[in-house]
């Protein structure tokens, strides 16, 4: 429910929101929620314990969460919030005044900057986390060839997410495992300007996801080995021209359906495809 203050019979003014048991304190204007400042608190009885102030999104009837300070035991991270979740670099300030740089990634803390070492290995810089002398735990690692990695390590080797740059441009963000490509991720390769964004399996094969290319064609959909198109997935050529159906080891094997879009839209056509020809 809300409570608040209306001129002309629309909401004018601050109001407290109810919702989940939690009060949401806001300012409206003219009926509309000005959300750039929300305070956001516990009720327990008469007393209201702070737990957010800042800005928030309202949406499908939630508050999110998108820049500010968040109230906890010992303290109060302010930062952003991607997804409803504390993402990026974060000030703790704590109760007896100090302050603390943390690393978050999806509400995830990777690390406490202030507790981070900087070591000199092989071929590259390194500034994070170390276990027995090894990089452990949150880290970034910049290459004697200009390239760069941060992200989670196990054992001196990435591991979880983490992102590296490569010195030809080249960039990989998403799971590593011990030191190799695999499951979730985003790919931009610099010099073709072909971009992925899928699921990579142990032997670096994508078996799902979307290639998009530089002329602007793309395929989303099911993968082979090698990265050719193989199952269920739909292709859009620069020209706007459709094919979506099942392919075969690259080739569109089977029923097509074959439409544009953009500019000229042409009703889909039902094809039938063997190795590519049309039947």
């Amino acid at each position: 429910r809300f409570e608040g203050y209306f001129a002309s019979d629309v909401r004018h003014g601050y109001f407290e929101h109810y919702l989940d048991n939690k009060v949401y304190r806001l300012k409206f204007v003219d009926g509309k929620p000005i959300t750039n400042y929300v305070e956001v608190y516990q009720r327990d009885g008469n007393v209201d314990k702070a737990i957010f102030h800042g800005a928030c999104q309202y949406r499908d009837g939630r508050y999110v969460f998108q820049e500010g300070a968040l109230f906890v035991d010992d303290g109060r991270l302010v930062g952003k919030w991607k997804d409803g979740q504390l993402d990026g670099t974060v000030e703790k300030h704590n109760q007896d005044g100090t302050t603390s740089t943390l690393i978050y990634d999806k509400g995830r803390m990777l690390c406490d900057l202030s507790k981070l070492q900087k070591v000199q290995f092989a071929g590259c810089s390194y500034v994070g986390m170390l276990q027995d002398g090894k990089r452990h735990g949150y880290g970034e690692a910049h290459y004697d060839d200009g390239g760069t990695y941060k992200g989670n390590w196990q054992n001196d080797v990435p591991h979880g997410n983490g992102t590296t740059v490569y010195a030809n441009g080249d960039t990989y963000q998403g799971n590593f495992d011990m030191g190799n490509w695999q499951g979730n991720c985003k790919i931009v390769w610099k010099q073709s300007g072909i971009t992925f964004d899928g699921y990579l399996d142990s032997n670096n094969n994508c078996t799902k996801g979307k290639l998009v290319y530089a002329d602007g064609s793309w395929y989303e959909g099911e993968f082979g080995e090698s990265w050719c198109y193989h199952g269920a997935g739909k292709h859009v050529a620069a020209n706007g021209v459709v094919h979506e159906g099942t392919w075969l080891h690259g080739k569109k094997h089977g029923n097509f359906n074959k439409y544009s879009v953009g500019k000229t839209h042409v009703d889909p056509v039902s094809c039938f495809y063997q190795d590519d020809m049309v039947c």
